[in-house]
C-alpha cells in the first residue's frame, strides 16, 4: 500500500527521520504535491486566498496574494519543523522546505495575459504569518509586462489542495469550511478581489465567475475565474 504525505505524519516516530527526508524535503511537505492517482482526488490541504490587482500607468503589471492555509496543515507544520509558533522571523525558512517546490506547479495558477498564457517561475515579497490558528502567505507576482487584459484562476487538477475564495453561507452566515467543491451549493463566495495602482496608474476593473474545469483525475469541478481590464479594453 503505497502512503500519501498525509500518512505520512502519522507514522511512528522512530521513522520520523526518514520520513522527514521523504515527506517533508519538497515544497509544503509534499502535501500539497499533485498526485497522479485516483485514489488521491480528494482534498488533503485547505487554501482560502485573496489577491490584489495592481496596475500602473501601461496596464496591469502585479498580482498580491494572500493563502490561508488550514489549522491543520499549520500544526504539522510546527511540529514536524518543532517549531512553537509561526512568525515573519520564519519567513525564509519556511519557503525554502515549505513552499519553493510550488514552482514546479506553477504556485496553482493559470494566467492568461491579454490572451496568452504566462507561466510563474518565481515570486517575490513572500512572507510568513500567523493568523490565529492557521498559517498564512503572501507572495507578489510580477507579469513579465503589463497587460490590458488579465484572466486568472487558482486550482490543483488533482484536487489533492483545494483552493477557494472566502465562502459565506448564502443568506450571510459566513461559512467556517473551507473547498469551493464542498460547499458550492450551499455557499457562495465573498468578495475576494482587490484592486490597486501604483506609480500613477488607474486601478484595473475585475469581475469573478464561476466556471467549470475538467480535470483527467477528479471529473468536474468548480473553480472561479476573474477577468480584469485596465484602460478601456
Amino acid at each position: 500500500m503505497k502512503e500519501t504525505p498525509l500518512r505520512c505524519y502519522k507514522m511512528q516516530h522512530q521513522y520520523k527521520s526518514f520520513l522527514i527526508r521523504l515527506c517533508l524535503g519538497l515544497s509544503l511537505m509534499l502535501a500539497m504535491m499533485v498526485l497522479p492517482l485516483a485514489a488521491s482526488a480528494h482534498p488533503h490541504v485547505w487554501i482560502t486566498y485573496t489577491l490584489k490587482v495592481v496596475a500602473d500607468k501601461q496596464g496591469i503589471s502585479k498580482l498580491r496574494f494572500t493563502w490561508l492555509l488550514d489549522a491543520m496543515f499549520t500544526e504539522m507544520v510546527k511540529e514536524d519543523f518543532h517549531l512553537k509558533t509561526i512568525g515573519t522571523k520564519d519567513t525564509n525558512f519556511i519557503k525554502n522546505n515549505a513552499f519553493a517546490n510550488l514552482k514546479n506547479y506553477h504556485y496553482y495558477l493559470d494566467i492568461k495575459t491579454d490572451g496568452v498564457a504566462f507561466i510563474p517561475q518565481e515570486v517575490d515579497d513572500f512572507l510568513v504569518n500567523l493568523r490565529g490558528d492557521q498559517l498564512e502567505y503572501t507572495f507578489t507576482v510580477a507579469l513579465p509586462k503589463p497587460t490590458q487584459h488579465l484572466e486568472l484562476a487558482l486550482f490543483d487538477d488533482s484536487f489533492y489542495v483545494d483552493l477557494s475564495p472566502p465562502m459565506q453561507e448564502i443568506g450571510g452566515k459566513d461559512s467556517k469550511s473551507l473547498g469551493s467543491m464542498m460547499v458550492e451549493h450551499h455557499f457562495e463566495p465573498k468578495n475576494f478581489v482587490f484592486v490597486g495602482a501604483e506609480s500613477g496608474g488607474t486601478p484595473p476593473t475585475c469581475s469573478q465567475r464561476k466556471t467549470p474545469h475538467t480535470s483527467p483525475i477528479w471529473g468536474t469541478f468548480t473553480v472561479y475565474t476573474l477577468t480584469c481590464n485596465h484602460g478601456k479594453s
